[in-house]
């Protein structure tokens, strides 16, 4: 399925995503160009996104200090979205309309 876990709804299309005591929201969900996630407090990050196949198709890693952009080149389907900081891991599914 592709309903979103580990998350908590905080607007219509907005979802909160707490790791490791870090909020981290991932905006807009579903989206139709691409979705961002978004932190605020600098800590180092990992994302990889998986198709429903399993195989990653996008990953990041950097720190979370901005709102990055991720699913401009992903086709219309759903997705799962691990994010890891300080070697805790949580996941969201979010699906990419159109």
């Amino acid at each position: 399925s592709c309903l979103p876990v580990h998350t908590r709804t905080s607007a219509d299309d907005q979802k909160d995503i707490v790791v490791s005591n870090h909020e981290i929201i991932a905006f807009p969900n579903p989206f139709v160009s691409a979705f961002s996630l978004t932190g605020q407090d600098g800590s180092p990050v990992v994302v990889a996104i998986y198709d429903v196949a399993g195989q990653l198709v996008e990953s990041y890693e950097g720190t979370m200090d901005e709102r990055i952009l991720f699913g401009s080149k992903l086709k219309m389907g759903c997705y799962h979205v691990e994010i890891s900081i300080s070697g805790i891991t949580s996941g969201i599914n979010v699906v990419k309309m159109y």
